[in-house]
């Protein structure tokens, strides 16, 4: 699935390959799901909202603006978390072994809420 340069919100379900979505500019809810396969999004968040990105098997790779700010709550049974943003609030997560763990705030007021899960793969999060 490829979906490049939209304004919305989205909603998204693969049972097998990956799902691209850039250019993205959200205005509310975002929900992404591949059962196998990665998942990539390159785009704005919204003023406020719950946005949902998971995969079974495969990784993660958002991108979002620097200067973004956001809560971010992402686990991975079995594989590493990369953060370029600054996180504040850092709840103590796990990040040795085969599975990972990072929770806490970017930014000063965060009104969006990011979710990664992948049972096995990498989640990568970085700043454009």
């Amino acid at each position: 699935v490829n979906v490049r340069d939209i304004q919305g919100a989205v909603d998204v379900t693969s049972d097998v390959g990956e799902v691209n979505l850039r250019g993205i500019t959200l205005t509310g809810f975002c929900r992404v799901n591949a059962d196998v396969g990665a998942v990539s999004f390159a785009g704005d968040l919204p003023e406020s909202g719950q946005l949902s990105f998971s995969t079974d098997v495969g990784k993660v790779r958002l991108e979002f603006p620097r200067g973004s700010e956001f809560l971010l709550d992402a686990s991975t049974g079995v594989g590493k978390i990369n953060n370029e943003f600054v996180l504040e609030d850092r709840e103590a997560g796990r990040d040795n072994g085969p599975s990972a763990e990072l929770r806490g705030r970017v930014g000063v007021n965060p009104r969006v809420t990011v979710t990664v899960r992948t049972g096995t793969g990498e989640v990568d999060i970085q700043a454009r």
